[in-house]
Parts: C-alpha cells; sequence; structure tokens
C-alpha cells in the first residue's frame, strides 16, 4: 500500500512541476528562473541517486523548453548508464551529440564535452576500444579548436584514447589510419 501511496504522491508532484513549469520555453525573467528550479529538481534527483525520477522529469520539463536536446540527452544517457541499461545510454549519448556538435554556444559546448567523455568512457569499459576512438579523437580536437582544452572531460577523453590506443596496439599515425578505413 506505501508503494501505491509513494507512486501517487510521485504522479501528483511530477504533474504539479509540469504545470508550473509549463512556460519554460522563451527568456522572460520568469522562465528563466523556471529553467534553474526544473534543473535544480534533476539535480537533486541526480544527488539522491533516483535515475527513473531523472529521467521522468527530463521527459515532464523538455517538452516545455526547459531543457535543451542536448541536455536532455546528456541526462537521459546518465540515468540509464547508472540503472545499466547500456545500450539507452549510448542511444542517448549519441543523439545529444548530434544535437550539439556543430554549436558555439558556451552550455551546448559544455554539454558535447560531458556527453563525448561519458560516451567514451562507457565503449572503452565495454572494450569497444575503435568506438572509443571514434568518438574521442574529434570531440578532443573539436574542444581544442575552441580553447576548452583545460577541462576535466578534455583530460578524461586523452586518457581514454591513449588506454585504447594501448590496447589496440596502435601508434597516433596508425591509430589515424585505422580510423579512416
Amino acid at each position: 500500500m506505501n508503494t501505491i501511496r509513494l507512486r501517487y504522491l510521485t504522479l501528483v508532484v511530477t504533474l504539479a512541476a509540469v504545470i508550473f513549469l509549463s512556460g519554460c520555453g522563451g527568456n522572460t525573467k520568469e522562465q528563466e528562473r523556471q529553467r534553474r528550479e526544473a534543473e535544480d529538481m534533476v539535480y537533486a534527483a541526480y544527488l539522491d541517486k533516483d535515475y527513473p525520477r531523472i529521467i521522468e522529469l527530463v521527459d515532464s520539463f523538455k517538452p516545455q523548453g526547459c531543457f535543451s536536446e542536448g541536455k536532455a540527452c546528456y541526462w537521459l544517457g546518465y540515468a540509464y548508464d547508472r540503472m545499466m541499461q547500456k545500450r539507452m545510454a549510448e542511444l542517448y549519448w549519441k543523439t545529444g551529440i548530434a544535437a550539439v556538435e556543430n554549436s558555439t554556444d558556451d552550455e551546448d559546448v559544455r554539454v558535447y564535452a560531458g556527453i563525448t567523455n561519458r560516451l567514451t568512457g562507457l565503449l572503452s569499459t565495454w572494450t569497444e576500444f575503435e568506438a572509443a576512438l571514434k568518438v574521442a579523437i574529434p570531440a578532443t580536437e573539436r574542444l581544442k579548436s575552441l580553447g576548452r582544452d583545460t577541462t576535466s572531460e578534455y583530460t578524461n577523453m586523452l586518457i581514454y584514447i591513449g588506454c585504447s590506443q594501448s590496447r589496440l596496439g596502435l601508434s597516433d599515425d596508425k591509430t589515424d589510419n585505422r580510423l579512416e578505413d
């Protein structure tokens, strides 16, 4: 019975949040405040390690314009990764990369760095080293060209690149040739 009450309470809170935040899209001060509150709610779920709640919140707020496509895909991928649904995480992160890979907006570049770092780590963990290199090498090149080569995400990807090259027995030149095939 407590489970039913908890789910009912969760549904009521989510619906109230959706109604409250229904005007997230746009640039008024009120809409910016609502965006921040939506992000705070997702971050609170992140701190609580409540991954189903992250999915629920992002799915509720994204249609309202509270999250960009890239940021929504980052959080959805993160939640699915933590719930051990690795292929779903991979799917969302690849979709997120496609959504922000050509943007030079500061927030989009930050999201791009986070997504590519997490996807590279996921692929490396699965021992899919070539796939990891195909994500990490272009990502590090892009981040470097944008002057974002001092972030932890950039550094992590350099480590993943080195580890993947080592596991495949490749030098830098051989890596470039193998990725072109």
